[in-house]
């Protein structure tokens, strides 16, 4: 062992990240070895870090808070799901008119209005800490939530993003371009206004947008793109096509996933607004496909369910750790492949990392 301790630290700096980049295992069997090897892995050892829940965010938080204050935690990959912490007693949605049990669902609104903002404070600290390594993101709440990005918080190396329920909502002290070297962009968003305008304003750099699970209220999201990508939906064949953004030059590829409600009852209405959403969104994809030098659209029109993606969106953060395609399709037929991929169960240990294509 005296021989390992001569080694320059510099060197096993090097060692170390080189070897933990997968789950966490090598981190873990370094750390058990001995106290120098401990000492040694410490800041390596978070490669990949999934949190589940806001109380393990928070444990780790305060884990991070006793180590030494030379301990900068290298993480590459993070994954953040926040699950609903509690529902109403009448088991009703809470933007359903009142009833009797009223003060009873005031209170449980009041818990989780403290729940979300226990997840808020968790996030945004652990983005902070995160922020200088990170390299992919996904971020998955179950309902609508607004995510604030703190001041101090910019992402140099980040280059995928991959979020749903989440608005993100820079602070105003924080500088224009915190997401510079982001090229991949996967959201399932409330509101595709509110994430579009932020991409606009913050991602000089992207190359892949993939807004997926479109609905019969985003009926605005083909004029959004159009105004995005400095085009109009409203073209006709014989207008000229628009020359492609010159705020977005590396934009190269779109990706529109439309979920269908399904054709009975109420749902039947909102079936006829969603048929007028995707007509919107073919005319803008047609639109933009014949603009030369323009962003590709594909447009995929697939009965997936929300409550899938809860598990999908994980299944594709590890798979494009691994290199694989993730959720970035060529076509409808590998988007059908990818469903039946991801309806398989599979385990969670996040395995060997390999650099994203």
């Amino acid at each position: 062992m005296a021989s390992v301790v001569r080694l320059p630290p510099e060197l096993w700096c090097e060692i170390t990240a080189l070897a933990c980049v997968d789950g966490g295992f090598t981190g873990r069997s370094l750390a058990l070895a001995c106290k120098f090897f401990h000492a040694q892995s410490l800041c390596y050892r978070f490669h990949s870090l999934a949190f589940d829940s806001v109380l393990r965010m928070e444990a780790f938080l305060s884990f991070l808070r006793l180590q030494p204050e030379d301990c900068h935690p290298r993480i590459k990959h993070l994954y953040i799901f926040h699950r609903e912490a509690v529902a109403t007693p009448s088991g009703r949605p809470f933007t359903d008119p009142p009833t009797r049990s009223a003060p009873r669902e005031a209170n449980v609104m009041e818990k989780r209005a403290l729940w979300d903002k226990r997840f808020r404070m968790a996030a945004s600290a652990l983005l902070v800490v995160a922020a200088p390594h990170l390299s992919t993101l996904c971020i998955v709440a179950e309902t609508p939530l607004d995510c604030p990005l703190a001041s101090p918080c910019r992402f140099p190396k980040l280059e995928e993003l991959s979020c749903k329920g989440v608005v993100f909502s820079p602070d105003p002290g924080s500088p224009a371009s915190i997401f510079p070297t982001l090229k991949r962009v996967h959201f399932i968003s409330p509101d595709t206004n509110a994430m579009i305008a932020m991409l606009a304003s913050m991602l000089p750099s992207i190359t892949h947008l993939r807004i997926s699970n479109i609905d019969y209220y985003d009926a605005n999201l083909a004029a959004s793109l159009g105004t995005f990508l400095g085009s109009s939906a409203e073209h006709s064949q014989e207008t000229p096509s628009p020359p492609p953004s010159k705020s977005l030059p590396r934009l190269g590829r779109i990706i529109l996933h439309g979920t269908p409600p399904a054709p009975c009852g109420w749902s039947g209405f909102y079936g006829r607004e969603w048929a007028v959403v995707m007509t919107q969104l073919e005319v803008f994809a047609q639109e933009q496909n014949r603009t030369r030098g323009g962003a590709r659209v594909l447009l995929l029109k697939r009965p997936m369910g929300a409550g899938r993606w809860l598990r999908r969106m994980r299944d594709q953060w590890i798979d494009r750790m691994q290199g694989g395609r993730g959720c970035w399709v060529e076509s409808d037929a590998q988007e059908a492949a990818s469903e039946v991929k991801w309806d398989v169960p599979m385990c969670y240990e996040i395995p060997h990392a390999r650099p994203a294509r």
